[in-house]
């Protein structure tokens, strides 16, 4: 399946013969869309409704609204073993939505700045946050998402996204940008230094300060 959101709307196709399939119009701004499965399609909208298109035993497709939160989302991402939705609303406040269960896990995340891209490890486990020059990586669990470190990381070429090293390999938990240098393209390696300390727990002061230091302030 593809699905192509346009501003209130948001059109569905069949890969294999592009054939149109359905529309759902919204009646307001939606910018973020993200598969779960053939049969799930989550979409976020500027008054910070999480919704869902699915289709039933029949093959209807129909939507309903499962969330609301207090900014509009901006960006949706599923993590890849189907459990968790990850969502980042316009103040860039990160949340972690359980789809078993209808509702957001945790405390919201503070991004300090416009997350551009939301990638998941092979496990599932971990996902990865990318600003305009960081990348934050952040655990996911029942508990909600955990900030675990930072690493600078170069402008990619344009559509260029994270991905990781073989799965299976020595290199399955390494990340890698695509970025151009000296008028060549190459792999980047995102060389994360590891955190000792979770992102939100510990005195406020000396998390301002660990940050400020990470971030080159």
């Amino acid at each position: 399946m593809l699905a192509v959101l346009n501003g209130n709307e948001l059109d569905l196709f069949k890969v294999e013969d592009g054939s149109f399939v359905t529309k759902f119009e919204f009646g307001e701004l939606h910018e973020s869309v993200a598969f779960v499965s053939d049969d799930s399609i989550y979409v976020g909208s500027d008054s910070g409704i999480l919704r869902v298109i699915s289709r039933d035993g029949d093959g209807a497709w129909t939507m309903q609204q499962l969330w609301q939160g207090d900014s509009a989302i901006r960006l949706l991402a599923a993590s890849p073993r189907g459990r968790y939705l990850v969502l980042v609303d316009e103040v860039g406040f990160a949340s972690q939505f359980i789809l078993s269960e209808g509702r957001v896990s945790g405390p919201a995340l503070e991004m300090p700045g416009a997350v551009e891209e939301i990638a998941f490890g092979y496990s599932g486990t971990r996902a990865y946050f990318r600003t305009a020059r960081w990348t934050h990586r952040v655990s996911l669990g029942v508990s909600g998402l955990h900030w675990v470190d930072s690493v600078f990381s170069p402008k990619p070429i344009n559509g260029g996204k994270i991905v990781f090293g073989p799965s299976g390999s020595d290199t399955a938990n390494r990340a890698y940008l695509s970025a151009a240098r000296n008028d060549f393209i190459e792999l980047v390696e995102l060389d994360f230094p590891g955190s000792s300390n979770p992102g939100l727990f510990g005195n406020r002061e000396e998390l301002l300060t660990e940050w400020r230091k990470r971030l080159g302030y």
